[in-house]
């Protein structure tokens, strides 16, 4: 069986060639600054929501086991322009996270989940047969597009 870092590197592979698709000439960046965490610079979000980019950080402790318990945006300029718009879809808090997040100094927590812990089904054979990261950041891709 893979490992919780090779899980994370197609998972990558899989949000890169997702993201890809947006427009290939805008950078982006996936890092994984430990086994427990993931960020992504210049998200992108639905044509006609301005600004157009965010970054993004996930929590992975429970990974591959449990889904991310939300998502978290960087408290910038532009994404405080971005979490006004956000907060017509989603419940989102500075300074405080719910359902056994943490909440992160300079971020604004984003309530996004499956569900229940036990509707999360990953499939570490095959990631597009189950649900992953991918997937939930594609959920939250398709939400904003109810924005506009």
């Amino acid at each position: 069986m893979a490992t919780k870092f090779q899980l994370l590197q197609q998972e990558v592979a899989m949000i890169n060639r997702w993201m890809s698709m947006f427009d290939p000439s805008y950078p982006f960046n996936i890092m994984l600054p430990s086994p427990d965490s993931m960020i992504i610079e210049g998200f992108p979000l639905p044509s006609g929501i301005k600004p157009d980019r965010l970054e993004l950080c996930l929590l992975l402790d429970n990974y591959p086991s449990e889904s991310p318990i939300g998502l978290y945006i960087r408290d910038t300029h532009d994404n405080r322009i971005l979490v006004k718009q956000i907060k017509e879809m989603f419940n989102v808090f500075q300074g405080d996270a719910y359902h056994g997040a943490p909440s992160i100094n300079g971020y604004h927590w984003v309530c996004l989940h499956y569900g229940s812990a036990s509707d999360w089904s990953f499939n570490p054979e095959n990631l597009h047969k189950g649900d992953c990261i991918y997937k939930f950041l594609e959920r939250f891709h398709i939400r904003c597009k109810q924005l506009n």
